[in-house]
């Protein structure tokens, strides 16, 4: 109970908790059989910034401890901070592997997007820049978007 920071609420029925502490309640009961293999589908959800942070620390121990550990998540920058490695499975099978690293680095890009009523004075104070290498126009409200 310790590990999973449910201590202080150990006398409270499991029915009257929190999306977070019940997603604690479930990791602390699968750590009970000491398993050598974790399978933890997606233990983020719920949890406040605190609750996260011990998943990912918890996730990072037990791999240090030999353990493998499978965690499912789309939330990639969640993923992106917990694992080392990356397999992506879509329709009943895997469809990439990779490290966390290479995966990021090839679908990341520097982008910004600005929405403004005036495009045209947004355009000119970005023309002299060697960065900016599109523009692209939105039709509602004459919103345009540079990459």
């Amino acid at each position: 109970m310790d590990l999973t920071g449910l201590a202080s609420v150990q006398k409270t029925k499991a029915g009257k908790f929190s999306l977070g502490m019940g997603q604690r309640l479930a990791i602390a009961a699968v750590l009970l059989g000491n398993p050598r293999n974790l399978v933890l589908d997606e233990p983020v959800n719920g949890l406040d910034a605190e609750g996260v942070k011990w998943v990912r620390d918890l996730c990072r121990n037990c791999v240090a401890d030999g353990r493998a550990v499978l965690l499912s998540s789309p939330l990639m920058n969640e993923v992106a901070l917990t694992a080392d490695n990356l397999v992506i499975i879509g329709e009943a099978r895997i469809l990439r592997t990779g490290t966390v690293a290479g995966f990021v680095k090839e679908h990341s890009r520097h982008l910004l997007s600005v929405a403004t009523p005036d495009a045209e004075k947004m355009r000119a104070m970005f023309a002299g820049s060697t960065r900016t290498n599109s523009c692209a126009s939105r039709s509602r409200s004459n919103r345009r978007t540079w990459n």
